[in-house]
């Protein structure tokens, strides 16, 4: 059941957009991804706790047409210790802005 819930509140504002540094897609172990990735969790922090850890980060996924990195990890919050699925993918190649969205 929590897992259910978990899943439930990463939903709830799970993108955020930043620029990239380099011509390629972010893996999703980057600081970039990463980052996004804690700011989405303490952004609903009020259901799922505060950010502690990523661990175990795995890119399971990489669709070359679309440019889609699919990643699992070990989220660790203040709440407890979950898998989280999230992505990575361009907004705006040009301008090398990318989102990533938790699931």
């Amino acid at each position: 059941m929590l897992k259910a819930i978990f899943t439930k509140s990463l939903v709830i504002g799970s993108v955020f957009l930043l620029a990239a540094c380099g011509d390629s897609l972010p893996s999703c172990k980057s600081a970039d991804a990463t980052d996004l990735v804690e700011q989405i969790v303490n952004r609903s922090s009020y259901r799922m706790g505060n950010f502690i850890e990523l661990n175990d980060i795995e890119e399971v996924g990489f669709n070359k047409s679309s440019e889609i990195r699919l990643c699992v990890a070990e989220l660790t919050t203040t709440h407890g210790v979950v898998d989280v699925n999230y992505s990575v993918r361009w907004q705006n190649k040009e301008t090398k802005q990318f989102y990533v969205e938790v699931r």
